[in-house]
């Protein structure tokens, strides 16, 4: 029970970092375009985090361990979908052309 509540303090702390500095994490794209200034690929990104979300939440609630599945979950439904969570340096050099 102490392990999961450790783990969990360390969840939230990652989860409010996130944002934090000039280098926040993104959902980046695997094949590199850009959804800022793309209608398409905007509402595309934001359905398949909405449906991502939705799974990640009934994978949590099946599951003693709660956030930390949540978050997996989350994970690899947007990377199967094509997306991969990133520090925004990391995506610019990862794409570079």
């Amino acid at each position: 029970m102490r392990a999961i509540v450790i783990l969990t303090a360390l969840l939230v702390t990652a989860c409010a970092s996130q944002t934090a500095g000039d280098d926040p994490f993104l959902w980046g794209r695997l094949d590199c375009q850009r959804t800022a200034g793309n209608p398409a690929l905007m509402a595309e990104s934001e359905k398949t985090r909405l449906t991502c979300e939705a799974r990640a939440k009934t994978a949590s609630a099946s599951s003693a361990y709660g956030n930390i599945n949540d978050t997996l979950a989350m994970k690899a439904c947007m990377l199967d979908a094509g997306y991969q969570l990133q520090r925004r340096n990391e995506f610019e050099a990862n794409c570079k052309k």
